[in-house]
């Protein structure tokens, strides 16, 4: 559970301060942003991947993608067959990140803590900007841990790129090869080094969900055959955060969509907020729909986690399961839907 603890004064001056070094340093000119550089959180020993944006001169950034999370994420954008709308980036992105805008980009909030601190920045791309990307929620405030791991990050990330400017260090993605800085504390303080590090891919594993309701599998069964009937099913981010509380951080609410691919219609609909929930979510609304209609011919799925989700469900119900690209019917009904 993320920790909701506001950054001190001295903590946010530092990192202001840092983010004013590590952008007059301009690392863009040397490394893009799929130069991966490994940092290690002194605090938890997790690391933080940091990718530098600029060199396209549009936008310019420090992010740092944080854990295996962040790492898969980094790669599915980074490897992408075409570019990923803004709503679908949100939800793949885990990361810290620092951009650098022009005054009027910056928020009232923004430009008020920076008055306070006592701190000035002027001209195009000059004002740091703080925050918090994380799948199934808005963009937010960063807290005191991310504060404190993200000045790290700058410092650790400007030490690795004097020292590829001087040779003594390389980067090589292509073959997984980057630069780790890594901390040990001693009389108080932190004791950092360098050493070459192998960035590795660790995909969790996505179980097979069993389905042990057996007496709604023998009603299901016993339901008849709608052989012109295929069913695309999916779980998305609903288009708009919602917002429980003032102040509180939005997140954006889980939707199961059940779609008739001859009509188009929406068959099955249901908004919750977990995406722990998806698999009872997605299994319940076929099945609901199996008693009230009848078995479809086929279900289509476009990704491993549905798949995996209802394909028990699917063999006990004796309903074929197939895996597309692309299921045209429910993105159709997504671009549609309000604030999109």
């Amino acid at each position: 559970m993320r920790k909701n603890t506001n950054p001190t004064p001295d903590q946010w001056k530092e990192l202001y301060q840092e983010a004013d070094r590590f952008r007059l340093e301009k690392p863009w000119l040397l490394l893009d942003e799929t130069d991966l550089i490994a940092v290690e959180n002194p605090d938890s020993r997790e690391i933080g991947y940091c990718g530098i944006m600029g060199q396209a001169e549009s936008h310019y950034a420090l992010s740092v993608y944080v854990g295996d999370r962040g790492l898969i994420g980094f790669d599915r954008v980074a490897h992408a067959d075409e570019p990923m709308d803004p709503h679908q980036l949100l939800h793949i992105q885990d990361c810290i990140m620092v951009s650098f805008e022009n005054r009027d980009e910056m928020s009232v909030q923004e430009r008020k803590q920076i008055k306070d601190l006592g701190l000035t920045f002027r001209g195009r791309n000059a004002w740091p900007s703080f925050r918090r990307f994380e799948p199934g929620y808005y963009p937010w405030d960063i807290n005191a841990e991310e504060c404190v791991f993200l000045t790290h990050a700058l410092r650790q990330s400007m030490i690795v790129i004097e020292e590829l400017r001087e040779g003594k260090a390389q980067i090589d993605l292509v073959k997984g090869i980057t630069v780790l800085r890594f901390s040990r504390k001693g009389n108080g303080n932190l004791d950092w080094s360098s050493r070459p590090f192998l960035v590795e891919m660790h995909f969790p594993a996505i179980p097979t969900v069993v389905f042990r309701d057996e007496l709604k599998v023998e009603r299901i069964k016993r339901a008849k055959r709608l052989q012109d009937v295929i069913l695309q099913v999916d779980a998305v981010y609903a288009p708009t955060p919602v917002q429980e509380k003032e102040g509180q951080r939005p997140f954006y609410p889980r939707i199961v969509l059940v779609s008739d691919l001859k009509s188009g219609q929406m068959v099955g609909f249901q908004m919750y907020r977990d995406l722990r929930e998806d698999a009872k979510r997605v299994t319940d609304q076929i099945a609901d729909y199996c008693l009230e209609q009848g078995r479809p011919a086929l279900i289509q799925v476009c990704n491993d986690t549905i798949s995996f989700a209802i394909y028990d469900f699917c063999a006990k119900c004796d309903i074929p399961l197939e895996q597309i690209d692309r299921l045209i019917s429910i993105d159709r009904f997504i671009q549609s839907m309000p604030d999109f």
